[in-house]
């Protein structure tokens, strides 16, 4: 236990440019993205044939981009928001304090150095007994919604929101 409270106390002491690292290294250990194994893009009618367009770059499709990188297949991700904007966070959402359990891992896709309490001790330290119970939603709005596919995800196309929202 004592090794894991010193990891976490260094991981800590380097902030997010630490877990940055750590992330790095545990996609470059499994090998994410897999190598593309699909035979080149085809053209129809002199446009690009796509094999997967996922619509929406918030936290299921930025995960669902993230997951097939890993096998190997480029997805086309596209969002009417801008990029940073994307997901319910900085649009629709309107809780003041997020009080799911920190230790929930969300889409982190089986990689520890992924899941929100590992940025957060990353950003702030070892939580107290108040923060594993309720944190500021404008904070948690700076979590990086595409964490996972910024190394995985070969593409995100946006464009502007409309005036209609």
């Amino acid at each position: 236990m004592t090794d894991m409270v010193d990891a976490m106390n260094g991981l800590a002491a380097g902030g997010l440019a630490t877990l940055e690292v750590r992330l790095k290294q545990d996609l470059v250990w499994l090998g994410w993205p897999a190598a593309g194994w699909l035979p080149p893009p085809r053209q129809y009618a002199g446009h690009t044939v796509l094999d997967v367009v996922i619509i929406g770059a918030g936290q299921a499709g930025l995960a669902v981009a993230a997951v097939l990188a890993q096998q190997g297949i480029q997805a086309v991700v596209l969002d009417r928001a801008v990029a940073g904007q994307e997901g319910p966070w900085v649009t629709t959402a309107r809780m003041e304090t997020l009080r799911s359990p920190k230790e929930l891992t969300g889409p982190a896709l089986g990689l520890p150095n992924l899941t929100f309490r590992a940025w957060f001790e990353a950003r702030v330290g070892e939580p107290t007994q108040a923060q594993t119970r309720a944190w500021p939603a404008d904070r948690a709005r700076q979590h990086p919604r595409g964490a996972a596919p910024t190394h995985t995800a070969n593409q995100r196309v946006s464009s502007p929101r409309s005036s209609s929202g």
